[in-house]
């Protein structure tokens, strides 16, 4: 994702930001503008930074992933009003400051990026939630980030309504008092520019999934040309599929990290290995886990010529989790993936129009 890119503000703007306070580094970078020393562009460069080394500070001095702790942190607040010149340069800012509070959250949970492969992300996405209930959802990170392919089939709408494929998520959750999932949701046009929405829902502990669901819906609204509650169900089934053992793969894409990493796990305990490890720990080992590689999709049946009888025609079933019975005397219970699959003879057809749904 594009935030993920960002170089953030340049050291100039953070060696003025050590002054002190938005006031302080503002008198001393127009000093220096006036003096010469200033270049215009890098002023302004500088200037517009400010806010977001604010919000550093403020995510830094918090000891839980909180968003709207962050934007109520009075220096950043008091910054923001010193740099937003319009209620829309504001709104602006608010929004990136957003974005940056993801980035923020997924360094500091540890950088764990996900990728969801083809067939996966299409069974998962017929794939529902009913009688779950919050208790059941949970994060396998404080922050992640989801690599989304085009076979999830998710979109976004552009500005004149048209769907744009969702390539890319960073979801965060913060814990109780008022848990709640926070999704930042990347969207691609064809020139490459992009779009995005942020965007959370409350998951206090006890409740009915689909109650906490439907009532954010209610909340928020449904906004023209997206279905919102896709997105949140294909995320939510990712994250129970991470939980409850699914087929996963570890890949290191830093070279140099993984032929680190082999040499050390051949060492055997003791002070050449643990200095191989203190290495590999200042490393960036690009690290991705692979969910579901293999896992093929739910093949469509050829359609029929007419509209079908039950008994000639194939359904597809949704798939679901269940409770499955296990333990000491069965007394325990965990979560299995019932997939989803096509009901009917096996030389049965698809209708033509419509694509039937068990719920």
């Amino acid at each position: 994702m594009e935030i993920l890119n960002w170089p953030g503000p340049p050291p100039a703007a953070r060696g003025y930001w050590r002054r002190g306070s938005a006031d302080a580094a503002l008198t001393t970078m127009r000093q220096d503008f006036e003096a010469g020393r200033l270049a215009p562009a890098l002023y302004d460069l500088a200037f517009g930074s400010l806010p977001f080394l604010a919000l550093e500070d403020a995510f830094a001095a918090s000891e839980t992933l909180r968003l709207d702790d962050a934007l109520s942190d009075k220096r950043f607040t008091a910054t923001l009003d010193r740099v937003a010149g319009s209620p829309e340069h504001r709104h602006q800012y608010k929004v990136h400051s957003m974005e940056l509070w993801f980035r923020l959250a997924y360094e500091r949970a540890g950088s764990h990026d996900y990728e969801v492969a083809p067939g996966l992300a299409q069974r998962l996405r017929h794939t529902e939630l009913r009688g779950l209930t919050t208790d059941d959802l949970h994060l396998p990170h404080a922050c992640l980030l989801l690599r989304v392919p085009s076979e999830a089939a998710l979109t976004l709408p552009d500005g004149d309504g048209s769907p744009l494929p969702v390539t890319g998520m960073l979801l965060a959750e913060e814990p109780e008092p008022e848990r709640c999932w926070r999704i930042c949701v990347e969207a691609r046009r064809p020139d490459g520019a992009r779009t995005l929405n942020l965007f959370s829902v409350g998951l206090s502990e006890g409740r009915m999934l689909e109650d906490a669901l439907t009532e954010h819906a209610a909340k928020t609204g449904e906004a023209p040309h997206c279905d919102w509650r896709a997105l949140w169900d294909w995320a939510m089934n990712v994250a129970l599929y991470s939980a409850s053992g699914g087929v996963r793969e570890e890949v290191w894409h830093n070279r140099e990290a993984r032929q680190l990493r082999e040499r050390m796990e051949k060492l055997p305990k003791g002070e050449k290995r643990d200095k191989l490890r203190a290495k590999l720990k200042g490393m960036d080992p690009q690290r991705r886990i692979i969910l579901g590689r293999g896992v093929p999709p739910v093949e469509r049946p050829p359609e029929s010529a007419g509209t079908g009888h039950p008994l000639v025609v194939r359904v597809r079933v949704s798939g679901h989790w269940k409770r499955q019975a296990h333990g000491t005397e069965r007394r325990e219970r965990k979560l299995i993936w019932v997939q989803p699959y096509w009901r009917g003879p096996d030389d049965g057809t698809a209708p033509v129009t419509t694509t039937h749904e068990l719920r």
